[in-house]
């Protein structure tokens, strides 16, 4: 499951790309997959001053990862990881 967070976008924003972008993923076996994260009004300032928005894919297949930064690179700025995911025992 590949997941993609707007992070330095309004609501607002990040919704009409969520739109926007979803139309891309179609073509993708596994683009049912995919979820959104939206978080209410948020800013990302550099050191700088200046606003610096980006998206955030994160998944446990590498190779998602990279068909979805693919996409996605000539409408955003993309950071990702790789999910490392360990089941463990819980104990009482």
């Amino acid at each position: 499951m590949p997941a993609i967070e707007f992070i330095g976008y309004s609501r607002d924003e990040a919704v009409e790309r969520m739109e926007r972008y979803i139309p891309l993923f179609a073509h993708l076996d596994w683009a049912d997959d995919f979820i959104f994260q939206i978080e209410p009004d948020n800013k990302v300032i550099g050191l700088n001053r200046i606003e610096q928005p980006l998206v955030r894919v994160r998944s446990r297949f590498p190779e998602r990862i990279e068909i979805t930064r693919d996409i996605l690179r000539d409408h955003e700025d993309v950071e990702s990881f790789v999910i490392d995911f360990r089941a463990r025992r819980v104990q009482d």
